[in-house]
């Protein structure tokens, strides 16, 4: 059994074409944005070796990240959008596995893979979605307990 822990960090400048229909026009605007943020991947795995170059790793992870989406402003189009910066916070389990072949060439090593993963994502906004139910059935159950 092998327990990884990996962090990764990413800074990014993204560009964005937006096309929207209103009746019978098509609309364009174009706007550019940063990205940042910092992550990190909790997992646990085991590796089954098939043969000399073939291995199979089963694992599940637990993804861990924050980032922060910088304004949205767009400065060309007829309905100029404009979007708040916004930091985020995402957990994400995942399960899957991973197919490995490694030949070696005597001190040179070729290695590739093969993975196949199910991630659950928006995890942050299902709990906050969950919170706020039980929130607003608590509220009617006050409110039935209190007129009785």
């Amino acid at each position: 059994m092998n327990w990884t822990i990996s962090g990764d960090v990413f800074v990014g400048y993204n560009k964005m074409h937006r096309k929207y229909w209103v009746v019978d026009e098509i609309f364009n605007a174009k706007s550019k944005y940063y990205t940042y943020g910092i992550g990190v991947k909790n997992e646990l795995s085991k590796n089954f070796r098939l043969s000399e170059d073939f291995s199979l790793k089963p694992y599940v992870a637990l993804n861990l990240e924050y980032g922060r989406i910088f304004k949205i402003r767009e400065k060309s189009g007829e309905m100029k959008l404009e979007v708040k910066e916004k930091d985020y916070i995402s957990i994400s389990p995942e399960v899957g596995t991973e197919l490995a072949y490694r030949h070696y060439f005597g001190r040179k090593t070729l290695r590739t893979g093969l993975s196949v993963a199910y991630k659950k994502t928006n995890m942050i906004e299902d709990i906050n979605y969950c919170i706020t139910l039980l929130s607003i059935v608590n509220k009617k159950f006050k409110k039935v307990f209190l007129k009785m």
